[in-house]
C-alpha cells in the first residue's frame, strides 16, 4: 500500500490564492484550488500526490525570485494534476487541463503559454530552452540528487505506482530506459 504524506493545506492555498490574484485570474481559486488537491490525493499517487507536490512548491520558494513565482507556482500545482502511471500522455493531459482552467478564468494568452511551457519540460527527456525552465524541471527532479534516505523513499514510491500498473519486470525495464534517456538527454537535473 502506498502511504499519503502531510501537506499543509492551508499554508498552500493562501499562496495560491495570492498567485491566482497576481495573475489577474477572474474566477474563484477556491473550486480550482480543491479541485487540484483531489487529483493529487488519487489512490494511485506515492510519488506523483501531495508530498512531491509540497517539496517543490517548497524548493521553488527558496530557488525562485519573487517575479518568476506566481507563473512558476501555478504550473507546478498543474504539472502532475493529471495522472496514470500506465499512461504515456500524463503531461499532455495536464497542460491540456490547464489551458482548460486558464481559458476558463480568462488568463492572459501569455500567462497561459508560459504556465504551458513550464508543464511541458516535466516529460521525460524534454528540452530546456530557458533558465526558467531548467530551473522548473530541476526542481520536478529534485529528489533524483537528494540524501539517501530520501532518494530511497523516492524509488520506493516510484515502484509502488509503476511496479502496481506494469509488473516489477517491466517497472525496471522502463526506469532503466528512464534513466538512460535522462543521461543521453544532457537535461541532467542539477542538485538543488
Amino acid at each position: 500500500m502506498c502511504a499519503l504524506p502531510t501537506f499543509e493545506h492551508e499554508r498552500w492555498k493562501a499562496i495560491f490564492k495570492s498567485y491566482w490574484n497576481d495573475l489577474n485570474l477572474s474566477g474563484d481559486y477556491s473550486p480550482v484550488y480543491e479541485n487540484l488537491m483531489q487529483r493529487y490525493s488519487e489512490h494511485q499517487r506515492a510519488h506523483h500526490g501531495l508530498q512531491h507536490l509540497q517539496e517543490c512548491l517548497e524548493l521553488l520558494q527558496n530557488k525562485t525570485t519573487n517575479e518568476n513565482r506566481p507563473i512558476m507556482t501555478i504550473a507546478y500545482f498543474s504539472h502532475d494534476a493529471i495522472y496514470d502511471p500506465s499512461a504515456p500522455d500524463n503531461e499532455d493531459k495536464s497542460i491540456e487541463l490547464a489551458r482548460e482552467i486558464l481559458s476558463e478564468e480568462k488568463a492572459s494568452p501569455d500567462n497561459t503559454t508560459n504556465i504551458c511551457r513550464l508543464i511541458e519540460v516535466t516529460k521525460p527527456n524534454s528540452s530546456c530552452r530557458t533558465q526558467e525552465e531548467k530551473v522548473f524541471k530541476d526542481i520536478d527532479c529534485w529528489v533524483l540528487g537528494s540524501e539517501f534516505s530520501r532518494y530511497q523513499k523516492y524509488l520506493k514510491n516510484i515502484e509502488c505506482e509503476f511496479a502496481s500498473a506494469f509488473g516489477v519486470i517491466k517497472y525496471k525495464i522502463g526506469r532503466a530506459k528512464f534513466l538512460a534517456g535522462l543521461l543521453l538527454s544532457r537535461n541532467i537535473p542539477r542538485p538543488l
